[in-house]
């Protein structure tokens, strides 16, 4: 077993779970700490000193044995007790579930980024529908985030962010929401990943409530309204997102925070574990429906390059989709298009001579991850 851990490690895990660190042995080369029912830690706290490598196998079997643990899960949570995480857990109460189809995959890693970039746009500035470029600040949070173990018996997907202190200076709105604002209220000294994990825990949690109660769409109706809402459009896009269609099962969300935080900050008093049953979404879909009119429809003219060719041939020509990489908003995104034979043929032109730009004009609409282009009026070289 990969035991790769630093004395630092180790002695704030303890300190976490309430070990006490007995300060006068750290002048001797060493981390002392007296934990419960007079049991005690000791190892060198230098890693390099080759005794550490003949001390950390035993240390982790003790507090595997004190705390009644697996090696393995202790390993990992003193791997993440600086890290806030999020597990999604794929689950069928009659059978096991150990893997996913690779389609079923790539949605619920795609489903789980866009639900936490969700989050974080809300936690800055809450809307209803978020566009365009990717804040600095999200795209910073995103980079941080890791992929975990996961676990047996069901597939898990799990991810980490840890926590940044001292925590950067972002603007926050948060503190808008109830319960959220009893636990955070704006707090500076809350680390922004913090505020994320915690709209997000919250917004689902609450979500799921009025699903639970049978009031979605009064509950879509005052969202859709709000000035400040907390569930926009792309965070029931990433819920929807994450089942698995084909097996129809549901889904499990567990937020979990950082054990060295807990002294420095209260965990949120939302409940952490939600569970989504498939059902749901068929509701969630309906519920981004009120969302509509404030989705992007835009009739434009936009710049662009093919960027793959489909359709079909007929007696006289080709026609069908094309893959375009428009630039939207300052940002390259992927939009599907449907051709005639005419505007087939010029984009046909285009492909053939590497770097050449299209000028459309068009209406985009925007439906989560998807993206078309209709009512086609203008296909041309751009000049």
């Amino acid at each position: 077993m990969d035991l790769q851990l630093n004395p630092s490690d180790l002695k704030d895990y303890a300190m976490a779970l309430g070990w006490t660190l007995v300060e006068e042995a750290i002048q001797d080369g060493l981390f002392v700490l007296n934990g419960p029912n007079r049991r005690q830690l000791a190892f060198v706290s230098d890693g390099t000193n080759p005794k550490f490598e003949y001390q950390v196998p035993e240390i982790v079997d003790k507090l595997a044995h004190i705390y009644q643990k697996s090696e393995l899960a202790l390993l990992q949570e003193i791997r993440e007790k600086d890290d806030d995480t999020l597990k999604i857990r794929f689950f069928d109460n009659n059978k096991k579930v150990d893997s996913l189809s690779f389609e079923a995959a790539i949605n619920a890693i795609e489903g789980a980024k866009q639900l936490l970039q969700a989050a974080a746009n809300t936690t800055i500035e809450p809307k209803n529908f978020f566009k365009g470029r990717t804040k600095t600040e999200v795209a910073e949070f995103i980079n941080h985030t890791k992929f975990r173990h996961t676990e047996e018996g069901s597939f898990v997907l799990k991810i980490s962010t840890p926590l940044n202190y001292p925590h950067r200076d972002i603007p926050s709105q948060l503190g808008l929401f109830g319960e959220v604002e009893n636990n955070l209220k704006a707090d500076t000294s809350v680390p922004f990943e913090r505020k994320i994990y915690s709209t997000a825990n919250y917004a689902i949690a609450k979500l799921v409530q009025q699903i639970d109660l049978g009031k979605e769409e009064e509950f879509a109706v005052e969202q859709v309204q709000s000035e400040r809402p907390l569930i926009s459009y792309n965070l029931l896009d990433a819920i929807s997102g994450i089942f698995d269609q084909r097996r129809e099962l549901p889904i499990e969300l567990k937020f979990g925070w950082s054990l060295v935080s807990i002294k420095k900050i209260s965990p949120p008093e939302t409940p952490s574990k939600i569970t989504i049953p498939f059902e749901y979404k068929r509701k969630i879909e309906n519920f981004k429906r009120y969302y509509d009119p404030v989705l992007m429809s835009s009739t434009d003219t936009f710049i662009g390059m093919i960027d793959s060719l489909q359709g079909e041939d007929t007696n006289d020509g080709r026609e069908g989709n094309v893959i375009l990489k428009l630039l939207v908003d300052g940002e390259s995104v992927s939009v599907k298009v449907y051709l005639n034979k005419e505007f087939h043929h010029t984009a046909i032109n285009a492909y053939a001579k590497p770097n050449t730009y299209i000028k459309i004009h068009g209406r985009l609409s925007i439906d989560g991850r998807s993206k078309k282009l209709e009512d086609i009026e203008l296909f041309e070289p751009a000049s």
